[in-house]
């Protein structure tokens, strides 16, 4: 029994060891970071411990403790000290959209089109003319970039600046057979 009790001990110290290592090695306090207050209704990216995904949505409250994100018509509200990164939303423009889509555009048609008639020139068994896989790849690249210039200038394109850029976050949290549990987050 004292053996095991030890050996938890023992872990238990190590686990703190690194965290306070951890902590000295990436400059964050100890104690948690407060985020920054941002007016409600602004249009966030929240990047979460617990989550591999982006919860992003509309700022609705914000509290010491945590912080209420509306996502369509539920709302989360998400504990601050789980908050690794927030981004800020700075406004949809159609302009930005346009040449977003005239770059992918050209790149998915261009490349399709260079692969699917490459391909089929490769395999022609007639008299071969390089100019003419060139003249199709270049005239449905350009279809692209004409479509794809349209599309994104109607959809549009999100900017997004970052009002709490990403920490090193830790959390402690009970486990479901009454352990505790230690979890440790970082990025760069």
């Amino acid at each position: 029994m004292t053996i095991i009790v030890r050996r938890l001990a023992s872990a238990a110290t190590l686990a703190c060891s690194i965290a306070v290592l951890l902590h000295a090695l990436a400059g964050v306090p100890i104690i948690g970071a407060q985020l920054p207050t941002i007016s409600g209704g602004t249009h966030v990216r929240v990047h979460t411990q617990q989550r591999s995904d982006v919860l992003e949505g509309t700022l609705v409250s914000q509290t010491a403790d945590s912080i209420g994100v509306v996502r369509g018509d539920r709302l989360q509200m998400i504990p601050s000290v789980s908050v690794v990164a927030m981004d800020v939303g700075s406004g949809r423009s159609h302009a930005r959209g346009a040449v977003h889509g005239m770059k992918m555009g050209t790149l998915i048609a261009g490349g399709t089109s260079a692969v699917l008639f490459g391909v089929s020139y490769a395999s022609y068994d007639g008299p071969k003319h390089l100019a003419d896989l060139a003249w199709v790849t270049s005239v449905f690249a350009f279809s692209g970039t004409v479509y794809g210039a349209i599309i994104g200038g109607a959809i549009g394109s999100e900017t997004w600046v970052s009002a709490y850029p990403r920490r090193v976050a830790f959390a402690v949290q009970p486990r479901v057979n009454g352990a505790s549990g230690l979890g440790v987050s970082f990025e760069f």
